[in-house]
Formats: C-alpha cells, sequence, structure tokens
C-alpha cells in the first residue's frame, strides 16, 4: 500500500480528532509490523537471561528468525558468551546443532528427494573462559538445500546449548562478533553478521513508537505540513 495514499484516507477521515490520531497511529503500527517483518532476528530461546542455581542445568537454543521465502541457511560460525562464575557448560552434551544444515550422519538421504544427501560438517570449541564457538556447514548445493530446507519455518533452530549453574544468580547470554564470527546464505554471501545486531539502547521498535507517535500528534495539530494538494501545501 502506498504511504502517501494512506496519509491522505487518514486526511479524510471525518470526525473529531481523537478520530484522526486513532487512524494515524494505525497506520503507523501498519508500517512497523511491515517493517520489522523483513528483518532477519538472531536471539535466544526461551530467554538470554535467566535465573541459575548451583547445579541446576539448562539449555537455550539459538535461532535465526525472519528467514525469507525461499532464503537458506549454508554456515555458520557464532560464539556465545556468558559469565563463567554463573554458568559453566554442561559436562554432557554441550552443543547439539539442529538439522537444518544437514545432518550429521553422512549420506543419510533426504525422505522422499532422490539424490539429496544430507551431510553437514559442525565443531564446536572454547576459546576461552566463558565463550562457547559453534560452527557449522552444509556440504549440500544451494539448490538441494534449498529443496531440504524448505519444510523448515522462517525461524531455525542452529544450536542447542547446554550449562550447568555455578553460582544462584541471573545469567546473560550475549553474542560476539569476531571477524570470523557470521551466518552465510545461498552463494556463500553473508546474510547476518555484528552489523545486523540492533544498538542496545534504543531499542527499535522503541525509538519506531517514539517518532510515530511525536509524528501524529503534529499530524493532528499541523496537517498543512504534511498534505498536499497538487504542487503546492495544503492551506498556502
Amino acid at each position: 500500500m502506498n504511504r502517501q495514499l494512506v496519509a491522505l484516507d487518514c486526511r479524510r477521515k471525518s470526525g473529531t480528532v481523537m478520530k484522526r490520531l486513532a487512524c494515524v497511529m494505525a497506520v503507523a503500527a501498519w508500517l512497523g509490523s511491515a517493517h520489522s517483518a523483513s528483518a532477519l532476528t538472531l536471539g535466544f530461546a526461551p530467554s538470554r537471561t535467566f535465573a541459575t542455581t548451583s547445579g541446576s542445568s539448562y539449555q537455550v537454543d539459538v535461532v535465526l528468525s525472519g528467514l525469507p521465502l525461499g532464503g537458506i541457511v549454508a554456515a555458520f560460525d557464532l560464539t556465545v558468551l556468558f559469565d563463567p562464575t554463573v554458568l559453566a557448560l554442561g559436562s554432557g552434551p554441550s552443543v547439539i546443532f539442529g538439522n537444518a544444515l544437514g545432518n550429521t550422519e553422512a549420506h543419510l538421504p533426504v525422505k522422499n528427494v532422490t539424490n539429496i544427501y544430507t551431510e553437514v560438517l559442525t565443531k564446536f570449541t572454547t576459546p576461552k573462559s566463558g565463550a562457547v564457538e559453534f560452527r557449522s556447514t552444509s556440504l549440500m548445493k544451494d539448490a538441494p538445500l534449498t529443496v531440504y530446507q524448505a519444510p523448515f519455518d522462517s525461524s531455525i533452530t542452529l544450536a542447542t546449548l547446554y550449562f550447568s549453574g555455578v553460582s544462584t544468580s541471573t545469567a546473560s547470554l550475549a553474542f560476539e562478533w569476531a571477524a570470523r564470527n557470521d551466518i552465510k546464505g545461498a552463494g556463500n554471501t553473508v546474510i547476518y553478521s555484528g552489523a545486523n545486531e540492533p544498538a542496545p539502547v534504543p531499542e527499535p521498535g522503541t525509538m519506531f513508537l517514539l517518532v510515530a507517535g511525536l509524528a501524529s500528534l503534529l499530524l493532528v495539530l499541523r496537517p498543512q505540513l504534511f498534505f498536499f494538494d497538487g504542487n503546492h501545501p495544503r492551506g498556502g
């Protein structure tokens, strides 16, 4: 929908100032949802922060969301940081990779698809205290990988991390973005890196709502600044 047409529709709404304001805020919400829906996000599920107790076990999924239709994840190299006085990597499995890039069992055929084998390379290391690096590379070419990942949702679990509590506290996880850390898609092109990470303050959604609110007030109080009739501002 064209943004000028949406604005003109609000201009034509008759009624009180509150009705016009409600219309504009609805438009702002629609624009905000359209903006956020197109962005890739990388996060932790169920949460990047959680309460801990000594000796308890925890597992956290690393999830990439917002992958467009037909988009693929061909490889990734990620590093997650944690406070070693609060958490330790699990003594059993520390990292279990998701199966979106393939299966670690070589030459496992895809069900109902011929000549596609879901080979994948995976590895994780602990480069320093309070850090775990995990990487995966699919050995499938882009075309068969697109077929293989088609049944997956737009949200893909890249890996699951396992921890044990060291102390009673609150754990907080974060990504570290060194030069090697990124997520690659078709053609080995980087689709996510530290450049995609939003600034912690202010949050993008909060800033958008603030700007939308101010714009709405200006729209109600000074409509002649926003609406045009032909080539000239309305109201002269």
